[in-house]
């Protein structure tokens, strides 16, 4: 079973600005020059799959991809952008919407959001 996230892109069109002239300025100074000179933005939402433990970061993550929808943006696409992401069941998820952080699992097509400790169990029984 599989089940349909949708998170909000605030400010989609400035990191699609950013990421345009970081690319530009790597074809007339080199690789990695755009980044050096423009910086980034974190991303504003996202999703990740919980995969195992790890050292540094405490969960190892595999960020998922997504599909854009400007179906409910702005004319300028600052807001309403939608990020959908399609989740599958018996995988956890770690969800970053806004300021809000959760995990999740799907269950019965639906999005279940669980307790921290329903992961660290999970973590332990997969282990």
């Amino acid at each position: 079973m599989k089940a349909v996230l949708a998170l909000e892109l605030r400010g989609d069109n400035t990191r699609q600005l950013l990421k345009l002239w970081s690319s530009i300025s790597d074809m007339n100074l080199g690789a990695g020059a755009g980044r050096a000179i423009m910086g980034s933005l974190p991303p504003f939402s996202w999703c990740a799959q919980i995969t195992g433990l790890d050292t540094r970061y405490k969960y190892a993550r595999r960020f998922l991809s997504f599909k854009r929808d400007y179906a409910q943006s702005n004319s300028i696409g600052s807001r309403g952008v939608r990020a959908i992401y399609m989740l599958e069941e018996n995988k956890i998820y770690e969800v970053k919407d806004g300021s809000a952080r959760y995990f999740c699992r799907i269950c019965d097509w639906e999005i279940q959001r669980i307790p921290k400790s329903e992961v660290e169990i999970w973590l332990k029984e997969k282990n």
